[in-house]
């Protein structure tokens, strides 16, 4: 049986996995990365730990051989590479907030033209604007710009010596032509940058070279094994749930996200929802987001000092009036709002809450979030007759009773893959490699769901109506001016 080796740069796992082709993971393998700050991350970490990883595999299952590698990992970075091929500074990852102002800029002087061309909004996520930024702040670094990349792309180039990326990375720059589907030189030469500084975009399943000879003698790998680019961990993670135009699949991560596709850009959505180009070259992947998703959890944590499982087992003893609500903008507000500045809130509390009730608010608070995009996405493109539940959402019976509350007209299923976005890069590789010859056919071989068992969920309307108050506040909060603390006398 023909196996994938799969490599997945998360925002803070790196994971290494050999999968084969019924979409079985045989063996995985992960490690922290180490941050030097929350929204930066040094990408010679994610080499090293990756050649360590793969080593620590191929000793394990004690061989080398794989039909292909193939990578996935964290989108929206800015990682910069000087002729050497090395890293110029940290990556600044998708949370890094940084380029505010060259926000400002952007759409006060081209809003309208990058709507047009990129689809997207200006935030300061992608990569655009943290050029701008750099240009500003560090001239002699930008100027000593070879290529920037994607996660992934980096330990590409660094596993087989070729420079690449894959449309899905590329639509999340801000530099990309969503209906072109090409780099928008033009565009970026009037900004000040040499489209030099752009890799080849190929398709997501594309070989794009072999690996080293040094690479395999230092891991145990076989000398000129396939290395097939991938694609962003938002297409893989979709393509390992099976998503498609009639499903949602939400995903419970460091962030919490709601994805389905379409075959059309939809204008209404333009300014609300991200869209970005998908493996199957037919498709654009839409995305409601959250950024505080599952990181709401982890920073509730900290701050009440108790663990995640005590959350999700306190709020099972809330009481049923809640009126208490979370607004997790913590690192703002995502879709379909886009307010990028940190702004989160607790509302409604009274003298009756206290640990209980914060922590079921806390955990509704990130579900509402996403229904709030869910709903919007589903205003403009067809009406979605499945959710597909993936990660933490998968695994813990609170959030899926609060989800059904909220989506009970649908079939929700839950994936039978624990580990998604490597399942999707392994659909990559398998059709890279020849193993199938279609994505469709791949993903029909190596994913499966299953009914989500809903014999015990009722359906609260108290959820139906918190979700209401949620949606009317949110609006208003929004919508409000921030205070800047320089403004206080």
């Amino acid at each position: 049986m023909e196996k994938i080796l799969v490599i997945d740069i998360g925002t803070t796992r790196l994971k290494v996995a050999c999968v084969d082709e019924n979409g079985t993971i045989e063996n995985i393998l992960s490690e922290t990365l180490p941050k030097t700050s929350a929204t930066e991350q040094d990408p010679n970490l994610w080499i090293d730990r990756t050649l360590k990883l793969i080593s620590q595999l191929v000793q394990q299952r004690k061989k080398g051989v794989f039909s292909s590698i193939v990578l996935t990992g964290n989108m929206h970075s800015l990682l910069a590479i000087d002729k050497n091929g090395e890293p110029l500074f940290n990556a600044w990852l998708w949370n890094d907030l940084r380029a505010v102002k060259e926000c400002e800029y952007l759409n006060s002087h081209y809003g309208e033209e990058i709507k047009s061309r990129f689809f997207n909004p200006i935030i300061p996520g992608f990569p655009l604007p943290k050029l701008l930024y750099l240009k500003k702040n560090d001239p002699e670094i930008f100027d000593s710009i070879w290529k920037i990349l994607q996660p992934k792309d980096f330990i590409a180039f660094k596993l087989c010596g070729n420079v690449f990326t894959d449309f899905t990375d590329a639509s999340g720059t801000l530099i990309f032509n969503l209906k072109n589907k090409s780099w928008d030189e033009e565009f970026l030469m009037e900004l000040g940058f040499s489209p030099s500084i752009l890799p080849e975009v190929v398709a997501s399943y594309q070989k794009i070279g072999n690996l080293k000879d040094d690479v395999a003698r230092s891991t145990g790998l076989k000398v000129g094994i396939p290395v097939i680019i991938g694609a962003g961990d938002l297409a893989t993670a979709s393509l390992g749930s099976k998503v498609n135009e009639d499903s949602l699949v939400l995903v419970l991560g460091t962030a919490g996200q709601v994805l389905t596709l379409d075959t059309n850009l939809i204008n209404e959505l333009e300014g609300k929802i991200f869209a970005f180009s998908y493996v199957d070259p037919e498709y654009y992947l839409y995305l409601g987001t959250i950024p505080a998703g599952g990181y709401s959890f982890e920073w509730f944590s900290k701050v009440w000092s108790m663990k995640i499982e005590e959350i999700f087992e306190q709020a099972k003893h809330s009481r049923k009036n809640l009126k208490l609500l979370y607004f997790p903008f913590i690192q703002g507000s995502g879709t379909p709002h886009m307010k990028y500045e940190p702004f989160g809130a607790f509302l409604n509390i009274s003298d009756e809450d206290s640990t209980p009730e914060f922590c079921k608010a806390l955990i509704e608070g990130v579900i509402f979030a996403l229904k709030e995009s869910s709903d919007t996405i589903e205003k403009f493109t067809k009406k979605k007759d499945i959710l597909i539940l993936q990660s933490l959402a998968a695994k813990v019976p609170l959030i899926q009773d609060i989800i059904f509350s909220l989506y009970n007209s649908k079939e929700i299923y839950l994936s039978n893959q624990k580990e998604a976005s490597v399942i999707g890069a392994a659909i990559l590789g398998a059709v890279g490699s020849g193993i199938y010859s279609s994505i469709s056919q791949a993903q029909e071989n190596m994913v499966s769901i299953s009914n989500l068992d809903i014999s015990n969920k009722g359906g609260e309307i108290e959820v139906l109506e918190r979700f209401k108050e949620y949606e009317r506040l949110s609006k208003i909060l929004t919508k409000a001016p921030l205070i800047n603390s320089n403004d206080i006398k």
